[in-house]
């Protein structure tokens, strides 16, 4: 719980101290942070009853804890945004169109990492420690997957912090 915590505090930071600037990290990269909207709990309960899609807890929690985000983006990269929900079906769209049944919202894509040709995606239905895969849009997930490749959100949003963006590209 602690280290979930320690990353959002982390990440926060980053923000406030980039609003959309490039700022230098501790291990000497230069990267920028912004977010993009803010989300109360009121407003999340809102969403989910006039879309009638119940978001995972741990997504919730990062939007009211953290928001709508762009992190790690560098000079040559986007590095990761972590979408709102009123943003989801739209991307879902976009990255399944053309490639079969779009598996929205039993399969919700949150976060999208255009630089690595990556996307997270939550199974709202799955046990929390099988709730987040991180994908490779070469390589789409369907919504009933096999566990491999699943995780949790809140492990791969500390390790993402821990490792200041460094994250792998799934089935790399």
């Amino acid at each position: 719980m602690w280290r979930i915590i320690e990353a959002y505090d982390r990440i926060n930071s980053w923000i406030r101290a980039s609003e959309g600037q490039f700022i230098e990290l501790d291990n000497g990269e230069s990267c920028r942070f912004l977010r993009r909207r803010t989300f109360t709990g009121q407003g999340l309960d809102e969403f989910e009853q006039t879309s009638g899609i119940e978001l995972p807890p741990e997504y919730r929690r990062f939007l009211i804890g953290v928001g709508a985000v762009e992190l790690f983006a560098g000079p040559l990269g986007d590095g990761v945004q972590v979408l709102g929900p009123g943003e989801i079906e739209h991307f879902s769209r976009t990255l399944f169109d053309g490639r079969g049944e779009n598996p929205y919202p039993a399969l919700l894509p949150a976060v999208a990492m255009p630089g690595s040709g990556a996307f997270g995606a939550f199974r709202p239905a799955s046990e929390r420690e099988q709730r987040y895969g991180v994908f490779d849009f070469r390589r789409l997930p369907e919504a009933g997957s096999a566990a491999p490749g699943f995780a949790s959100f809140d492990d791969w949003v500390a390790e993402l912090a821990d490792s200041r963006g460094k994250f792998d590209r799934a089935g790399d």
